[in-house]
């Protein structure tokens, strides 16, 4: 494929791009996705997608949770809701079974715990997560305040109606909702579904180029025209230039020609070295819909020190917590509550991302003294220094003593 050929394909690929970018919900072809297609075509079919939701879902599920009684305030380390939680069942551990929770929420925009207490009993229930794509909500009635009657579950084996009681679900909003029967989220990539299509058009055509580059240069003999390379020299020089600097299959190969030619350098245009530029956007879009910082999606060209920094720091307090939070909520309303006024809680003290460094804390503290906000002693406090015993090193406003070198 040549440079020309490039870059008129994806010309063409992405012709249709704009045109269709703010029908939210429906594809390329007006059709809304399903669950199974969300996971099919977002998580299996696209790199990004797969590191966006990979990202979330093992952040969410490594956040430093505690369970703690409603009442009291007091932490919970033991018990039987520390097992229920801790211990969802025998095939997953805590991180795995949330992982696996926030990766079918984020993709499909739902999320199912069934607790099988009809297999073990209820307080020692197994938790189980149902695939959104095998479940369907089957409502009493059709009016607009029914309730469910049951999940139904089917993997094409069985279908099991599971009662409400056991079920646990989260939804994400979702304002194509007519009525209060309709129970169903939103998924992300129903938004999301031209950016995608648009993104794997580029990675289709990329990948064909790369694949189908060819010669990087033509080498022939000097002399009259007309003049021409035995066939034995040919052979011999081919071989021995591509051993030296031929790549993969036919990247950067040289061909060896028998007669004098013209050679003209094959460079790309400015129109087809615009693809990784319109990749890098597009990354930045799907990234946008799940509300991830792109520098966090190995969006490089931006990427610094301070900004990867704060962009962990908005991931976390925009994103991570305020998710787990909402999925927390339905499962203390289902199933902590069986047990007493239980909640779930993170420690945001123990995430680095939201905690200054030791320098950054230093820094801070010896701002306060200065402006008069603290004392000397209550600044070494901050930063875990014992205090000293001298009246004016607790009188805000006063010089700080400096500290020792194995103070620092």
């Amino acid at each position: 494929m040549s440079y020309n050929d490039f870059g008129r394909r994806l010309r063409d690929n992405l012709q249709a791009f704009p045109d269709n970018f703010f029908k939210i919900g429906e594809g390329l072809n007006g059709s809304t996705i399903s669950d199974q297609e969300a996971i099919q075509r977002g998580y299996l079919g696209s790199a990004v997608v797969y590191t966006i939701v990979k990202r979330i879902s093992v952040a969410i599920a490594n956040l430093p949770i505690y369970i703690y009684d409603k009442n009291t305030g007091e932490e919970i380390t033991s018990g039987d809701v520390h097992d229920f939680v801790y211990k969802p069942n025998d095939f997953q551990s805590f991180n795995e079974f949330w992982e696996q929770l926030v990766t079918f929420y984020e993709l499909t925009g739902e999320g199912y715990i069934y607790n099988d207490v009809e297999s073990v009993g209820f307080m020692g229930g197994r938790q189980v997560i149902l695939p959104p794509q095998n479940v369907e909500i089957n409502n009493y009635d059709s009016s607009i305040l029914s309730n469910v009657q049951s999940y139904d579950f089917n993997n094409a084996l069985f279908v099991k109606k599971i009662d409400p009681e056991f079920v646990m679900h989260v939804a994400m909003n979702n304002p194509t909702i007519t009525g209060l029967q309709d129970k169903n989220g939103l998924s992300p990539l129903q938004a999301a579904q031209n950016i995608l299509n648009a993104s794997n058009n580029i990675e289709i055509a990329l990948s064909e180029y790369f694949e189908n580059r060819g010669v990087s240069a033509l080498v022939s003999a000097a002399g009259d025209a007309g003049q021409s390379m035995q066939p034995s020299d040919q052979t011999f020089l081919q071989k021995a230039l591509n051993r030296v600097i031929g790549g993969a299959d036919k990247m950067n190969s040289v061909h060896v020609i028998k007669t004098p030619v013209t050679v003209q350098q094959l460079n790309a245009s400015s129109t087809d070295m615009q693809t990784i530029e319109n990749k890098t956007q597009l990354i930045r879009e799907l990234s946008a819909v799940w509300g991830l910082p792109s520098v966090l999606v190995n969006d490089n060209a931006t990427a610094t020190y301070n900004n990867v920094k704060e962009a962990k720091k908005e991931a976390y307090s925009e994103l991570y917590i305020p998710t787990f939070y909402k999925i927390a909520a339905a499962y203390e309303r289902k199933f902590l509550s069986q047990f007493g006024d239980y909640c779930l809680g993170v420690k945001t003290s123990e995430i680095d991302a939201l905690n200054p460094t030791p320098t950054e804390r230093r820094k801070e503290a010896r701002e306060d003294v200065k402006a008069g906000i603290i004392t000397p002693n209550e600044a070494r406090a901050e930063i875990g220094l014992e205090e000293i015993n001298d009246p004016n090193m607790n009188v805000a406003g006063a010089p700080a003593k400096q500290t020792t070198q194995n103070e620092r």
